[in-house]
């Protein structure tokens, strides 16, 4: 693998090798190599045709272990060494030829920097990158996951907020078409809606990542939804292992930030996940904490044993905590979201509006002593659901 400096231009800064991957430099994320990611992909399709005169670089040791694994098993060997590698997956869930990302800062410069916003898939609800939403089974999380899909492909509204319209592909991976298909007219979709569906869809392991990588990259979308986690992984596995989630949840988040996408992963809540004031959307899914560890957001669907009341809760790391109560129509086969819940920082920016009338996004942030780059984004999750307005000509916000 080529050599790189580090942030400060000074001499290569490399990290031991380790065992399953290459070593990776400490200050950037190296340009990533295509003649080892063509390779590995020839090896987990069976396509893989030996030639002596390749060279590898950094990767050399880790390829000779894929090679000797491939004459001995085929596909099914060079897989079995892929999957332990973090750094192979990753390789495999971009294919740019090269990375930048400075992650190497001092105090002064990441103070004084000029930083874009985070960028969201909904506003201050879904952002870019892994997100999970569960719940228990039978719920209605695969109505809600098909309700944002559909706003999504046709640039419609989700619970309230008015979104821009995007690409969506949707791995139905326990539906039939005909389910869809009733689901969809329930909720009134158009044909002309940016949705692509597929039914069957190759574990993660099995070589359904590289499939997405491929796809996705092909069809330019914003939106994935796998539907359900369970669905996309084999018996090798283990959802209470948390190496093993860690890894596989590790790539598709990758593969997010990669395409500057959303992937959302509809997965389960454990059985003990009923009492609301118990609930929390990231200690109650399912199996491994490595899940919530990797995500970037998480969603709790939940309704008590024989109440009617049902909430989203969510938790992220570019967000604060969210809770809408939500009831469902089953007539329209959609989630209705009636009055926005307000965590205590929104009310607070609200309650300065109305109490001081128009203001900038940094005076609002000194009114109600928050930090910059946190009250910008509530105040984008609050035009969203058109509770405050935003003036274009004076940058200035206001209540309705």
């Amino acid at each position: 693998m080529a050599e790189t400096t580090n942030a400060a231009g000074g001499n290569p800064a490399t990290s031991p090798n380790r065992a399953g991957g290459p070593a990776f430099d400490s200050g950037v994320i190296v340009a990533e190599n295509d003649l080892v990611r063509k390779t590995l992909r020839a090896m987990l399709t069976g396509d893989y045709r030996p030639n002596g005169t390749m060279n590898f670089g950094g990767w050399a040791d880790f390829m000779l272990q894929a090679q000797n694994a491939y004459a001995a098993r085929g596909a099914a060997g060079a897989r079995a060494v892929v999957n332990v590698s973090p750094e192979a997956l990753r390789l495999l869930s971009g294919d740019e030829p090269t990375t930048t990302r400075r992650v190497r800062w001092t105090a002064g410069e990441l103070l004084t920097a000029e930083l874009p916003p985070t960028p969201w898939l909904i506003p201050g609800m879904i952002p870019i990158g892994l997100v999970i939403l569960a719940g228990r089974r039978k719920l209605g999380k695969s109505f809600l996951a098909l309700q944002m899909a559909g706003a999504i492909g046709s640039g419609g509204d989700f619970l309230g907020q008015k979104i821009a319209q995007g690409r969506c592909l949707y791995l139905a991976l326990e539906d039939t078409a005909a389910r869809l298909q009733a689901r969809m007219r329930m909720q009134s979709w158009q044909p002309g809606a940016q949705v692509d569906f597929a039914l069957t869809w190759p574990a993660l392991d099995d070589g359904g990542l590289v499939n997405l990588q491929d796809e996705l990259t092909a069809g330019a979308y914003n939106l994935l939804v796998i539907d359900t986690l369970s669905r996309c992984l084999t018996r090798r596995q283990d959802q209470n292992n948390v190496t093993d989630m860690t890894f596989a949840l590790s790539a598709l988040q990758h593969l997010a930030f990669s395409r500057n996408m959303t992937i959302l992963l509809i997965d389960h809540h454990t059985k003990a996940s009923q009492a609301l004031d118990l609930a929390d959307p990231v200690d109650d899914l399912l199996g491994s904490s490595g899940k919530g560890a990797v995500a970037d957001a998480v969603f709790g669907l939940y309704r008590p044993r024989g109440q009617r009341e049902v909430k989203l809760l969510g938790r992220g790391r570019d967000f604060d905590e969210l809770s809408f109560d939500l009831r469902f129509d089953g007539v329209t086969g959609c989630w209705q979201h009636d009055t926005p819940t307000l965590t205590f920082p929104q009310q607070a920016i609200i309650d300065a509006l109305q109490k001081s009338g128009p203001m900038t996004a940094a005076k609002i942030a000194r009114a109600t002593e928050q930090d910059r780059s946190n009250s910008y984004t509530r105040l984008q999750e609050l035009v969203a659901r058109n509770l405050i307005t935003f003036d274009a000509a004076s940058k200035e916000y206001d209540v309705p």
